[in-house]
This record gives structure tokens, C-alpha cells and sequence, in this order.
């Protein structure tokens, strides 16, 4: 997002938050070591108990009850903290105006290989006790009556106080106004459906109590309903809340994201931006920020921009990786390995390399060797059969596809390139509704007859429409773009080692979240190369045939990073996708 009031504003409140956090954990905190203290002064070696703490809390605005976990709430913020039995003080989140139980989050994080982490979220509810329930309104008593209904007659409906007046009417002639009165219409009814060690509404609640589903929600992902809930994220401190039905709630903020992990970026660029980094300037086109932490900002490791990004300068959109180019003879980086050649005229064709059999780079794929005889459609590989670009299949015209339409596509790559030096590579693989962003599954060309090769490549096009962006053009990527990406790379030998193994990444039999294999199936922050899914190209493999990059999912066939195999445009098979690349317009 663009930086203004708003980002401002909302940085301060969320500071001014954290600061009240840490004013009352430090109030906590004393109390605490205060009746420790008096403890150990008086040879007592029995726990610290919440009458110990609220002797402590006299006059500062908090109560304590529980124990093992003791809570301690602030009335006025009603915030609340939990201590443990070794005295550790964790914040777990808002207590509910409309509910004196205690709901607490349970949080449990499983780190990956990448920046994401995997949250496991579940709810511990402590039923309200007699006390508290006999000191309630009798509204409260029939709200709680009515969601303890839900909870024992599990997915039949959802019980309102009105549904059940009106129920036991219908059946029983009878017109009530106490949740006692209606426990007593249907007792039978609950015995009937296995209620037992129940005499009373009060009994009835208890026992049913926090059985009920959840809505939990967590800062940069979709809701999910039910007992528990698992999340990605990528961002530190995201906000995790728990919701009943009845709008009781609470709220945990997770501060348990490792510094090692955290991916910082500037504001958004409202105009191209030429950023001057490790002696190389790298144009920032407008509409997208770039990493200014050390590990998404620089370049020869990976310079990496987005199109999206929160209040914190955290990325929550598509990412995309910069590839550097020799831009005087379009050779790769600081190497003689040439991207593409004129082929006639002005037009440009791409040179594609076998770095399957020869990771240095040096044996170059001879389109000259392409065996133009082959029968269109044949699925056929011979010794002599490679990858030219650009190439149009007579196939592609029924989706307005030409030879002239990709030599023209080709062409302005390649001038782009001539221009700036470089070009940007997707992140992550194409998902169905992102084109580049981490943990979401990506999408393939078997979820319908239009997500074949012709499906993706539209799709692959549409991301910078004008609507969009009018200083970039976006489109699948080409096969000479991939060997690119992997010779600019490969001066890291840990990076050629990945590029010719064939087991690293997801090969679990089927697709993954993208990004989760950092140590394993990444190579200069560009993800899931070697596993998860094969990758479309434009280039042309075999007559009738699309080239596929990298490896998939299954270990049925374990392929490497840099050459696969070939699939025909109206392929639909569910192992398929494709990733996408940028180039700044000339």
C-alpha cells in the first residue's frame, strides 16, 4: 500500500497497544516476584495462588483466578495474562465482556524451511461453576441454555432462546420464561440422546459448555471454523482471535516469529525507481516495493520486490525475484553465457542450454538440431529433438496465438532486457487467484479445460494489463528466461548442487503450499524449483509439445531442476503450472 495517514496512524495505535502490554505484564510480573518473595521469606514452599496474587494486585486495577494456569485480567483493558507453574507470563488475549469463562488460545508453531511458519490453533474453555451461573441474569442463563442446546445436539441447528420458546410450545401447550423451565420440558429428551449425571439447568450448561465450534481468524489468512485451526504465516505478531457463536472471543498476539525469518520492504514506488545496490542498479518499477532486509535485498542472492505491503512493511503480495543480465551482449550476469542471438532482421531467438547433463553452463541446446519433420501432436522424443524460441504451434491460432504475436513478445523481452539489464522471475509458482505469493497451492492445468497450457498462459498475461500496470508486461516464462535464472545462480556451488538433484523439495504425492522448502528447493529466493509442480514454459520441445521445467510433486518420476520433459498446449493434468515473469516496458 501506499505509505500515508492511515499506515501512520495504525503504526502508532498498534505501538501504543504493544507499550500497554508491557506496562501491565511488568504489573503482573511484580506481583508476582512480591508474593514469591513473601513465600520464600516465610519458608512457605507451596505454589504461588491467585488469593496470593490479588493481595499483591490490591489497587492496581487487576484480578487473579485459576490456577495452573492462574489468569489475571485488567478491568479496564480487560486484558488478559496467564502465569504457569514455573511463573512464566504469556499475554492471551481480550476477555469477552459477555462471558466470565476463561477461553484461551492454545498456539503451537511448526517452523519450515522458509520464512512461513505453521500455527496449530485450539481453545482451552474452563466451564463457568455454580456460583458464577447462579449469579447471572435470567437473560444470560437463556442464552447460555440455548448455545449449551447447540453444543449437545451437534451440527442439527443453531438453538436461539426465541426457537426454543417456540419448540416447546408446539409440543407441549406450554409458554415459558426460565431456562430452568425449559430444561425441565426437555430433560427426557437429553436422556433420550444420552445425557447422564444431569438434575438441573445448571448441570446442563456446565456439562456441555465450550463444545461448540470456533471461528478462528489469524492477520493474513481466511477464517476457519471449528475445534481447532491451522495457519501460515509469514508475517511476526499476527493477531489469532477464537469466536463463539454467541460473539464471546479472545485474542492472542503470536510474538514468537524468529528475527532470522523477518523479510523487510520500503513503500510501494509510485514511479520507476532505479535502486543502486552491490554496484548494480535495478530498476523498481512502479506499483512495487523492494527488500531492504539483507535477505531479500540484495541482489546477488536475490533481490526481491512486491506488489503489496502491510503497515509493518511486511510483504502480503506477489513476489517477484530480479535476474540479472550483462545488458551490452545479453549475456548472463558477469558470464559469457549468452540469453539469445539474432535469428533475422531485428528478431531475437533464445539460446537454451542442457545444464541437466552439464550444470557448468557450457553445453548450449543447438535449435538447429530441432527436427522440423516431426509430426505435429507426436509425443515422441529422439536424441535430436530440442527446445526452440519463440515458436508457434498451428494449434495455437484457434486462441490467437501466432508465430508473429510471440516473435513480437519475444522481441520486447529481449529489449527490455537490452535496456535495463535484467528481468524479474515469479517467486513462488502460479496459484489461481495470485500469480507469486507464498503459502497458497498452486494452481494446475487439470482444474478445468481452461487452465490447460493456453489457460496459463493467459492467465500468466493478464496480471499488468493496463488496468493494472501500465510500465510492466507480464507473461509466462521462457524456457531461455529459466536457463537464465539458474546461470546467473550458479556461481554458488551449494546452487548447482540443487540444480542437479532430483529428490529435494515436496515429493509427497501431492501439491503443497509454495514456499515451504527454503534449506532444501530454493535457489537465490526463487522457491519449490525441484518439487511441488512441473513448470510450463513458452518454449517448444517437440512439435505439438511445451517444454516443462523443474520437478513435481510424486517421486514417480524425479527429474531436475533444469530440463524436464514436454506436454502439448491442451495438456491437463493436475501435476502441471507454470511461474511467471516480469520485464520493465522499454
Amino acid at each position: 500500500m501506499l505509505s500515508g495517514n492511515n499506515g501512520i496512524l495504525q503504526k502508532a495505535t498498534e505501538a501504543k497497544t504493544q507499550t500497554e502490554i508491557g506496562q501491565e505484564k511488568e504489573i503482573v510480573s511484580l506481583a508476582y516476584n512480591s508474593a514469591l518473595a513473601k513465600k520464600v521469606s516465610d519458608g512457605d514452599s507451596t505454589a504461588i495462588t491467585a488469593g496470593d496474587l490479588n493481595t499483591e494486585l490490591t489497587n492496581q486495577g487487576a484480578f487473579a483466578k485459576g490456577n495452573n494456569p492462574i489468569t489475571v485480567t485488567f478491568d479496564d483493558s480487560k486484558r488478559q495474562y496467564t502465569i504457569n507453574s514455573n511463573g512464566m507470563i504469556e499475554y492471551s488475549g481480550i476477555k469477552s465482556d459477555n462471558d466470565d469463562s476463561n477461553i484461551q488460545l492454545s498456539v503451537t508453531s511448526t517452523g519450515t524451511e522458509s520464512r512461513a511458519m505453521i500455527l496449530k490453533v485450539s481453545t482451552t474453555v474452563t466451564p463457568p461453576t455454580l456460583d458464577e451461573l447462579q449469579v447471572k441474569t435470567e437473560q444470560e442463563l437463556q442464552n447460555m441454555f440455548a448455545q449449551a442446546c447447540t453444543n449437545f445436539w451437534e451440527d442439527e441447528e443453531e438453538y436461539t432462546w426465541e426457537s426454543i420458546v417456540e419448540y416447546i410450545y408446539e409440543d407441549f401447550g406450554a409458554t415459558i420464561t426460565t431456562a430452568s423451565q425449559a430444561y425441565e420440558y426437555w430433560e427426557e429428551y437429553f436422556k433420550e440422546d444420552g445425557l447422564t449425571g444431569c438434575s438441573n439447568v445448571y448441570d446442563f450448561i456446565i456439562l456441555t459448555y465450550g463444545n461448540e465450534n470456533f471461528k478462528f481468524t489469524c492477520t493474513g489468512n481466511e477464517d476457519v471454523t471449528g475445534t481447532s485451526a491451522e495457519f501460515i504465516v509469514t508475517n511476526p505478531n499476527p493477531k489469532i482471535t477464537a469466536t463463539t457463536t454467541t460473539g464471546d472471543y479472545v485474542e492472542k498476539i503470536w510474538d514468537e516469529y524468529p528475527n532470522s525469518k523477518i523479510e523487510k520492504f520500503s513503500d510501494i514506488q509510485t514511479s520507476n525507481y532505479t535502486l543502486k545496490k552491490d554496484d548494480y542498479d535495478v530498476i523498481i518499477p512502479a506499483g512495487f516495493a523492494y527488500g531492504t532486509s539483507s535477505n531479500v535485498g540484495t541482489v546477488t542472492t536475490g533481490l526481491v520486490i512486491t506488489d503489496s505491503v502491510d503497515e509493518n512493511g511486511y510483504s502480503n503480495g506477489n513476489e517477484f525475484v530480479w535476474i540479472l543480465i550483462d545488458k551490452t551482449n545479453l549475456t548472463i550476469g558477469k558470464t559469457n553465457k549468452k540469453m539469445a542471438e539474432i535469428s533475422s532482421g531485428t528478431d531475437y531467438k533464445g539460446i537454451l542450454y542442457n545444464l541437466e547433463l552439464d550444470p557448468t553452463g557450457n553445453t548450449i541446446i543447438d535449435p538447429e538440431t530441432f527436427n522440423a519433420n516431426l509430426p505435429e501432436n507426436t509425443h515422441e522424443a529422439t536424441s535430436n529433438v530440442y527446445g526452440r524460441e519463440p515458436l508457434a504451434l498451428s494449434s495455437d491460432s484457434s486462441k490467437g496465438i501466432t508465430q508473429t504475436s510471440m516473435q513480437n513478445d519475444y522481441n520486447s523481452m529481449i529489449a527490455s532486457i537490452q535496456q535495463y539489464g535484467g528481468f524479474y522471475v515469479a517467486r513462488y509458482e502460479m496459484e489461481s487467484n495470485d500469480l507469486s505469493k507464498l503459502g497458497v497451492t498452486p494452481v494446475s492445468s487439470f482444474m478445468d479445460e481452461a487452465n490447460g497450457w493456453y489457460g496459463l498462459y493467459s492467465k500468466a498475461k493478464l496480471y499488468t494489463n493496463p488496468s493494472n500496470y501500465n510500465n510492466v508486461t507480464s507473461g509466462m516464462i521462457w524456457g531461455s528466461q529459466y536457463d537464465a535464472m539458474l546461470i546467473y545462480a550458479r556461481s554458488n556451488t551449494e546452487n548447482i548442487n540443487k540444480m542437479i538433484a532430483n529428490t529435494n523439495g515436496n515429493h509427497s504425492g501431492s501439491a503443497v503450499p509454495t514456499g515451504l522448502y527454503e534449506g532444501t528447493d530454493s535457489i537465490n529466493n526463487i522457491y519449490d524449483l525441484e518439487g511441488n509442480m512441473w513448470e510450463f514454459t513458452q518454449e517448444i520441445e517437440a512439435r505439438g509439445c511445451r517444454s516443462l521445467r523443474g520437478g513435481y510433486f510424486n517421486d514417480e518420476w524425479l527429474h531436475t531442476v533444469s530440463r524436464n520433459g514436454r506436454a502439448p498446449g491442451f495438456n491437463y493434468v493436475q501435476e502441471d503450472s507454470t511461474r511467471v515473469m516480469l520485464y520493465i516496458n522499454v
